[in-house]
């Protein structure tokens, strides 16, 4: 069964993909309890089993495809920079403004941090340049002792944003042989390019480059899903085959691993949303969004909850995290990003019209 193709029109995005975020940012909530608890991976499901990927990172992934097909998606259906940009602003950059300003201001004194007069510069440096807020003192004792240990992904997101509005303006959404090539050298990236630190200076604003590089492959993985939409068949056999594969891919390398996910797995993520109709679920996340909040919002929680618990379960401290980051994540929805996306949307049918 094929979906249809940008070539005859825009694909609407099917409500399940909220349901697909909102689970994974609570596998990223599962993955980090125990780590968070040990300072370690020797508890986490997935790590302990294959000894690659963690379930955060797979996750992860799952944004990152699922982003780079509504990326796309958006630039197709409305070519121009300058409204892309605004779109891309005003869903990321709101809440993680306040999610910044929280943790600085409140999560860090609560775990021990110190505001100085001379940090702010700083602070605000690091908010410029989509980094997480840091305290000295903050969480001393635990193994992580950064106030939002997820915020590091932000930066790298909003690289992907750059690169699929460079591939835009490039042709690359209607050439389609080019957005091949693109894939091809974000691949040949992946596989080759030297694990080597950037200069702390210019670190700040590439980030760590074979993560850039691994990154932007599970973005374009996912944006090739619109892009060849006509090409690809989204199937229930197929599906299950890249099921049964998944595993021998985790348990392969690191490499392996991390193109399985966003082959195989990303194969299986689309087939869910675009070909699976399960109407329960397409409800979840269509009117109310609250998995980007509770991605940011857990760490924090999960770590005051360490330090004043001490020893927790892991299954425990992920309830309590998730019922606490969940109701932050509502209320930055609520109060944050619903206001933004309208905005957006009405800036959008001004540009339109």
């Amino acid at each position: 069964m094929n979906h249809g193709a940008p070539a005859s029109g825009p694909v609407r995005a099917p409500n399940q993909f909220g349901v697909l975020r909102l689970l994974f940012a609570f596998v990223v909530v599962v993955s980090h309890s125990p780590e968070l608890l040990d300072g370690n991976r020797s508890r986490e499901i997935l790590a302990s089993v294959f000894h690659t990927r963690t379930l955060g990172e797979v996750g992860l992934d799952g944004f990152f495809l699922i982003s780079g097909y509504l990326i796309v998606k958006s630039w197709h259906e409305s070519p121009r920079l300058g409204g892309f940009a605004l779109r891309r602003a005003l869903r990321i950059g709101p809440g993680y403004i306040v999610a910044f300003l929280l943790c600085w201001l409140v999560v860090g004194p609560l775990s021990g941090g110190h505001i100085g007069t001379d940090g702010y510069v700083m602070q605000a440096y690091r908010m410029i340049t989509l980094q997480s807020p840091e305290l000295s003192d903050a969480f001393r004792g635990l193994p992580y002792t950064s106030l939002d240990g997820p915020m590091w992904t932000i930066a790298y997101e909003v690289r992907c944003y750059i690169a699929a509005a460079v591939l835009g303006l490039a042709g690359a959404y209607r050439h389609r042989t080019r957005y091949v090539i693109a894939c091809a050298v974000a691949l040949l990236l992946f596989l080759f390019l030297p694990d080597l630190e950037p200069p702390r200076m210019i670190a700040r604003f590439t980030g760590k480059l074979t993560d850039d590089a691994a990154l932007l492959l599970v973005f374009l993985t996912g944006g090739a899903f619109y892009l060849f939409a006509n090409k690809i068949r989204l199937d229930g056999r197929i599906a299950l085959a890249a099921a049964i594969a998944l595993p021998f891919t985790l348990a392969a390398g690191q490499a392996p691993a991390r193109l399985g996910v966003a082959i195989c797995g990303g194969y299986l993520l689309f087939w869910f949303a675009l070909v699976v109709r399960a109407p329960r679920l397409a409800r979840i996340g269509g009117g109310i969004d609250i998995s980007y909040g509770l991605y940011l919002y857990a760490w924090p929680v999960q770590n005051l909850i360490v330090q004043r618990a001490g020893d927790i379960a892991p299954w425990a401290l992920t309830l309590a995290a998730t019922v606490i980051a969940g109701l932050l994540g509502l209320a930055s929805w609520t109060l944050v990003e619903r206001p933004g996306l309208a905005l957006a949307r009405r800036r959008r049918r001004s540009a339109l019209a």
